[in-house]
């Protein structure tokens, strides 16, 4: 099965930002190409983030310029990495 990694600055959310309605249109056509997703943030939940976890899309907190994230990256292979906003 083929694995994508969204490194995201902020969560998704398509109710207050054309960006995050445009994600979310990126992010269900991987998931009708039957892509397993992950996710990745170093953002907290606000308001109008929507529920990854409800789309089956694994949630991912990260540290910006921590090691921990490049272990991360070790340890999991993604077949590839999509950027939003960064």
């Amino acid at each position: 099965m083929k694995n994508l990694l969204i490194i995201g600055y902020l969560w998704p959310e398509p109710a207050s930002s054309a960006a995050g309605s445009r994600m979310m249109q990126l992010i269900d056509l991987f998931r009708e190409k039957d892509w397993e997703i992950t996710y990745a943030s170093p953002a907290s939940n606000q308001e109008f983030s929507i529920n990854l976890a409800e789309l089956g899309i694994e949630k991912k907190q990260i540290k910006t310029n921590d090691s921990s994230f490049d272990e991360y990256l070790k340890a999991e292979s993604f077949t590839a990495v999509m950027f939003d906003r960064l």
